[in-house]
């Protein structure tokens, strides 16, 4: 399967054979895809500067759960195994490009398919706001509104630490997620995201062994918009995970 992901102001070629996915915008067309666009509105309404190499890095977690979402398992040979080739705008594809090895080794270990992906011009570059919000925080953390982040942000509280708290919008977790953030440490600042990935003919049922990068992206972009990372300090991330679901084991019988 063959896609091509990038913002709605690029020139797609025409090509029958592969999808077209917009990020950041909406479809436009019932034959094509989208993904993001409730995010770039919310980091612009925040008026926060996340780095470039950041918003680089969550047009290719857009594109790849999108695309988790466009592969049929069971028009594979094996029923499961997908072979997917992926094109993504980036404002860095020189970069990119020589990091093609360790991304596609990554996001075959993650969904177990096999992944061809190039980086080519035409990125998204939000223009940085003229009077951005620098957050204070010292570190990230993933709070998913599930038992392991909750006690894993309240352990870092009582540490010390003033964590940004990062949520991906879930049905069902959305207000315990906001209750959260409020409850803990008098207070967290706390940013929800949705990736909201559309496509003309999804999966059923739908697959989701991507979305843990969605999840990193997220945090990524909000770690580069704080202070201590615009100070040239490392930013740590915490994902207060169980660790073998972390590892994102199919769901079959040898799991049980």
């Amino acid at each position: 399967m063959r896609l091509f992901c990038a913002p709605e102001t690029y020139v797609f070629r025409d090509e029958q054979d592969a999808l077209q996915v917009i990020l950041y915008g909406q479809p436009g067309r019932p034959d094509r895809g989208s993904a993001g666009a409730a995010v770039r509105h919310q980091i612009l309404r925040k008026r926060l500067l996340p780095a470039p190499r950041a918003w680089d890095f969550l047009s290719l977690a857009l594109s790849v759960v999108t695309t988790d979402l466009a592969g049929h398992r069971n028009g594979s040979p094996d029923g499961w195994t997908r072979e997917f080739e992926l094109e993504i705008a980036v404002a860095d594809p020189g970069f990119w490009n020589t990091q093609r090895d360790a991304v596609q080794a990554a996001l075959a270990f993650l969904t177990t398919d096999r992944w061809r992906v190039s980086f080519i011009e035409g990125g998204i570059q939000p223009t940085p706001p003229l009077d951005p919000t620098i957050p204070a925080e010292d570190c990230v953390v993933l709070l998913s509104g599930g038992m392991d982040s909750l006690v894993g942000t309240i352990d870092l509280v009582a540490s010390g630490k003033k964590p940004f708290a990062i949520s991906q919008i879930v049905r069902g977790d959305a207000q315990k997620q906001t209750v959260f953030a409020r409850s803990i440490g008098g207070g967290l600042r706390h940013l929800q995201f949705n990736h909201n990935a559309q496509i003309p003919d999804p999966e059923n049922p739908p697959s989701q062994r991507a979305r843990s990068l969605i999840f990193l992206a997220y945090a990524i972009l909000a770690a580069t918009t704080l202070a201590r990372y615009h100070d040239l300090q490392v930013i740590t991330l915490y994902v207060c995970e169980n660790g073998f679901i972390a590892v994102n084991p199919p769901l079959t019988g040898a799991r049980l």
